[in-house]
C-alpha cells in the first residue's frame, strides 16, 4: 500500500489506508472533492454533487475509527451512484424532467449495502433518461467532443476521471460495457440476481442488472468483494479459475466472431481479430440467434415502460424525451403474442449461451461495436452485449484494444453463472498477459 494519498489512489489502498490511521477519510473525501470541482465543468458526470453531505460522513467515519470502530472494507473509499438509486438525501431523477426533484424516504438496497460497508457517497451520476439509447449531458474525459454513451455514461466517466475511485450503474442491455468501452474504464456485470436490485430503476425485473466501475481488476474484486461478502459462497462453489494450456494460451476459452452483429465497425472488428490471434484465443462464428437479441430485449423493455408510466399524466409524458415516448408507444402497441414470443427468443438466446459455456470456461468478444462516437453522431445499439444481458450471465469488460482515433475499445468476458470470481481472476490474467 502506498501512503501516498492523491485522486489516482487504488480503492483497495484508500480503505486500507483509512482503517489503518494512514490517512483520514476526510482527507480522502476533500482529495476527490477537489478533482470534481477540478474538472466537472468539462466532463459533467454529475446529476447531484453532495460536498457538504460527503465530507460530513466521512468525518463521522474518522471519529468511529478513532474510537476503534471498523466502519468497513470500504471504509472511507468515495463512491459515484448512478441517478437511478433511490437516496434518501439525494435527489433520484433518473435522468429525466418528469422525476425533477424526486425524493425518497428510503435508500436502495445496493445504497444501503455501501453506506453499511462504509462508503464515502459523493453524488449521483447522470443517466439517460430511464436508461435509454441517447447522447447525456456527459463528455468523454479522453475528448470532450466524444460521448460516453447513454445509461451509465456518469459512472464510466467519473471513475476514469478520477473524481472517484469507485462508482455503481446498472445494465438492462449495454448500458455499462459500452461507457466504460468508449472512456477505458473497468466495468462489470455480476450474475443476475446476486444483488437486490430493489430502489433502482427497473424497466423489466428480469433484465435489471447491478454493475461495478473502477480503473484497474483489482479494485473491481475488491469492490464486488465487499458488497457481496455475505455470499461469497454461491460464487466460490466451483472453484478457481482457468490455467493455461501447454501452448500458453488460456484452456477453455472461445472468441466470438462480429457476424451477427451488423453495426460494428470494421475497423475496429479488425483490430478485434488480430487481438485473438495475438493471444492464440479459438474462434468460432457467434450464433445466429445472437442477431434476434436486441429486438428481442427491447420489446421485452417497451412493454414494461408502457406498463410503468402509461397512465402518467400527459402533461407528464410531455416533459419526456422523444427516444422514451416512441419506446413507451411501441410497448402500447404490442400485442400479447408479439411479448410472448420475444420472451421466447430470449429463452432461445439463453439456451444457446448455454451450450456455448459448457463447451468453454469463457468467452471473448467484443464490449462496443464502435469507439466513443462525435456527440454529433447517433449511438449506435450495444448489440455485442445484449445476448448476455439476455442470459444474466456475469461479463467484465477490460480497455485492451485502441480504434483508429486512439480511443479505447473494451473487450468483454463471459462466464457460466456464480462464476464471478473465477471472471475476475480470468480478468487479471488476460491484463497481464497483454500488459507488455
Amino acid at each position: 500500500m502506498s501512503g501516498i494519498l492523491n485522486c489516482r489512489s487504488s480503492a483497495t489502498d484508500i480503505a486500507n489506508g483509512v482503517r489503518s490511521g494512514c490517512f483520514s477519510a476526510a482527507d480522502v473525501c476533500s482529495t476527490f472533492v477537489s478533482r470534481i470541482k477540478e474538472r466537472e465543468s468539462t466532463v459533467r458526470a454529475w446529476a447531484y454533487f453532495c460536498e457538504s453531505e460527503a465530507l460530513e460522513r466521512a468525518r463521522c467515519l474518522d471519529t468511529a475509527i478513532g474510537e476503534g470502530k471498523n466502519p468497513g472494507p470500504l471504509s472511507g473509499v468515495p463512491v459515484g451512484i448512478k441517478d437511478v438509486f433511490d437516496t434518501t438525501d439525494m435527489p433520484t431523477e433518473c435522468g429525466s424532467r418528469m422525476l425533477t426533484g424526486r425524493r425518497t424516504d428510503t435508500d436502495a438496497s445496493i445504497v444501503n449495502v455501501l453506506r453499511k460497508k462504509g462508503a464515502v457517497l459523493i453524488g449521483k451520476t447522470t443517466t439517460s433518461e430511464f436508461g435509454m439509447n441517447h447522447h447525456t449531458m456527459t463528455r468523454n474525459p479522453l475528448d470532450a467532443e466524444r460521448s460516453v454513451g447513454a445509461s451509465s455514461s456518469g459512472s464510466a466517466a467519473a471513475v476514469i476521471d478520477r473524481m472517484v475511485p469507485l462508482a455503481i450503474g446498472t445494465q438492462h442491455t449495454a448500458s455499462s460495457v459500452i461507457p466504460a468501452s468508449y472512456c477505458g474504464a473497468f466495468a462489470m456485470k455480476p450474475t443476475f440476481g446476486l444483488f437486490d436490485m430493489t430502489g433502482a430503476n427497473i424497466l423489466s425485473s428480469d433484465l435489471a442488472q447491478l454493475s461495478l466501475f473502477a480503473n484497474s481488476v483489482s479494485d473491481l474484486r475488491y469492490f464486488f468483494t465487499a458488497l457481496h461478502a455475505p455470499n461469497l459462497s454461491a460464487v466460490l462453489a466451483d472453484g478457481p479459475a482457468v490455467t493455461e494450456n501447454a501452448a500458453g494460451s488460456p484452456a477453455a476459452v472461445i472468441a466470438l466472431l462480429p457476424g451477427q452483429w451488423d453495426n460494428v465497425d470494421p475497423a475496429i472488428a479488425e483490430r478485434y481479430v488480430d487481438w485473438l490471434d495475438t493471444n492464440a484465443i479459438t474462434k468460432e462464428d457467434s450464433p445466429k440467434i445472437f442477431g434476434s437479441a436486441v429486438e428481442a430485449a427491447w420489446n421485452i423493455i417497451s412493454a414494461n415502460i408502457a406498463e410503468q408510466h402509461a397512465k402518467r399524466p400527459e402533461a407528464q409524458l410531455e416533459l419526456a424525451r422523444p427516444e422514451f415516448r416512441r419506446v413507451m408507444k411501441t410497448g402500447l402497441g404490442m400485442s400479447a403474442q408479439q411479448y410472448i414470443a420475444s420472451r421466447r427468443k430470449r429463452d432461445e438466446i439463453r439456451h444457446e449461451i448455454d451450450r456455448l459455456l459448457a463447451a468453454a470456461e469463457f468467452i471473448v468478444t467484443m464490449s462496443a461495436p464502435d469507439e466513443a462516437p462525435a456527440l454529433t453522431s447517433p449511438l449506435k445499439i450495444g448489440s455485442v452485449a445484449v445476448p448476455w444481458s439476455l442470459a444474466g450471465v456475469p461479463v467484465v469488460s477490460l480497455p485492451l484494444l485502441r480504434g483508429p482515433q486512439g480511443l479505447p475499445v473494451g473487450i468483454q468476458i463471459v462466464a457460466k453463472h456464480n462464476r464471478d470470481l473465477a471472471l475476475l481472476d480470468f480478468a487479471q490474467h488476460l491484463m497481464d498477459r497483454n500488459s507488455s
